[in-house]
């Protein structure tokens, strides 16, 4: 992880004036970009910025979740302990972990200075200013995934998800200037740093005010157009600044008891459930089956790989990927999918259709690991072709499912149906792919919130539903489908099949 942080946000994520994406394009009609050292720590804390609040939080995600998954949840509630001590360690944990992937961008990000600009140097504050901003954002994300860690229901899919989403919609909020108070909830320190932008702009332009602020921009000629120079100045914090940094660890502090008031108050629940338990089981008398001669009679036939019914095992598999999330899940999407045939068909393409995909990344999300993890997928390898098979069964169960929930989508919008069916194959193969690989349903739900996060926010072009250039999608997630369909089969299950 510490090494794709080095390559991608110190190397491929600074600022570059001949490169085809610019990172980092400030008012490009006006200034030559990137064609000073300032624009190197800023370009990576920018982008720094935005990768905390996604890939960094998918990264510490379930500190607290895992200690139920390995019992030690279970075992630190069979004795005294501070729930205070142990919510401020798991904060001081989650930190450090960010500390360690900021420390490790600041040193790739000063060594690709001294490769792009040798000789020129900028003051330490010049420098470390940007990276510096970053750092009540980071605490306040390492709290922020403890706190929905806290609840059981959001330990999973449904709180990555949900998380992911209110970091970037903190990360949008940044942005706007107007409302003052959203600077206690700075995730990236987008404020500071756009802030110094601007007031760097303001200086070589003449007090002219910044038009244009893009990242990952696709300038082509336009880039080299500008001729001023600008030098980003060193971030000057007043005294409202200090004071909303203050307010902000303050308000970590907060959330750091609230967790470990939750944290309590799941104990007392345990507890007391522990010797309801007891105190059944000490009324009860266990009960001795003796098995008989007809109970251990059974109908022995072998598998053979020419008996394999692909109907009824695609069968177990959609039931198992029903069975994967809860009861109130699968009746919170029943009730979607039913207001899904009630609304408009503007209102079916711009909300029904990223709430239904939303709602099943908790089914899709098994895809690939529930098999590994009860080492159902280890125990198939004892079966002819075991893997394999089932592999295929479970990749049409996932697009069966998904497109039961899409049915509403496909009447009212027929003319998008093979945009939808070659999306849906993508989602399926690569969430098996990823599961298979990383044993971890994160990174998909990460990969798929921050699709729907862009979608949402006018970026419709990369699923153009009712839209032009719906053929051109199709024909690219139909070819996407069958590259991840090779993967799958000629790659990874040749791997386990060894």
């Amino acid at each position: 992880m510490l090494v794709i942080a080095v390559l991608f946000i110190s190397v491929i994520c600074t600022p570059q004036h001949h490169a085809s994406i610019q990172v980092l394009a400030i008012d490009p009609g006006t200034f030559k970009q990137d064609d000073n050292p300032s624009w190197i720590p800023m370009g990576a804390a920018l982008i720094l910025g935005l990768f905390q609040p996604i890939f960094g939080y998918a990264f510490i995600k379930n500190a607290i979740g895992m200690d139920q998954i390995y019992g030690v949840y279970q075992l630190i509630n069979t004795m005294d302990f501070h729930s205070f001590r142990y919510a401020w360690g798991k904060f001081a944990a989650n930190f450090t972990i960010l500390l360690a992937f900021w420390i490790t961008t600041v040193i790739g990000t000063f060594g690709m200075l001294l490769i792009r600009f040798p000789g020129k140097w900028l003051p330490v504050w010049q420098f470390a200013g940007p990276f510096l901003v970053l750092l009540p954002g980071m605490a306040f994300i390492a709290v922020f995934s403890m706190v929905i860690d806290s609840f059981p229901a959001l330990q999973k899919s449904a709180g990555t998800v949900l998380g992911t989403f209110g970091l970037l919609i903190l990360y949008a909020f940044s942005f706007i200037r107007q409302a003052t108070w959203l600077r206690l909830f700075d995730v990236s320190g987008t404020s500071y740093l756009g802030k110094t932008i601007s007031q760097s702009v303001a200086t070589a332009a003449d007090g002219k005010t910044l038009k244009s602020l893009m990242i990952f921009a696709n300038m082509n000629d336009q880039a080299h157009i500008g001729t001023k120079e600008l030098l980003i100045l060193p971030i000057k914090l007043k005294e409202i600044d200090l004071l909303f940094m203050l307010g902000e660890l303050v308000l970590i502090g907060l959330m750091v008891i609230l967790v470990a008031g939750l944290v309590k108050r799941r104990k007392g629940f345990a507890d007391s459930r522990l010797m309801r338990d007891l105190r059944a089981r000490s009324n009860t008398s266990p009960e001795v089956v003796v098995p008989t001669r007809e109970s251990n009679q059974f109908n022995f036939v072998p598998i053979k790989t020419s008996h394999f019914n692909y109907m009824h095992h695609i069968g177990l598999e959609i039931n198992r990927v029903r069975k994967s999330v809860s009861k109130k899940v699968q009746f919170f999407i029943v009730v979607v999918w039913i207001i899904s045939w009630l609304v408009s068909v503007l209102a079916e393409r711009n909300m029904m259709v990223p709430l239904i995909f939303l709602l099943s990344l908790p089914l899709l999300s098994e895809l690939g690991v529930a098999s590994q993890s009860n080492h159902l997928f280890n125990w198939l390898k004892t079966i002819p072709k075991g893997q394999r098979h089932q592999i295929n069964a479970e990749s049409v169960a996932g697009i069966l499912v998904l497109i039961g929930l899409t049915i509403p989508i496909f009447v009212k919008l027929p003319e998008d149906s093979l945009l939808l069916i070659a999306f849906e194959m993508v989602i399926v193969l690569l969430a098996q792919l990823l599961g298979l690989l990383t044993k971890n349903s994160r990174l998909l739900t990460v990969l798929a919130a921050l699709f729907w996060f862009v979608y949402l926010n006018g970026m419709t072009a990369i699923l153009p539903i009712g839209k032009p250039g719906a053929f051109f999608m199709t024909t690219f997630y139909g070819g996407s489908a069958i590259v991840l369909w090779f993967c799958l089969q000629g790659v990874v299950l040749k791997k386990f099949e060894k």
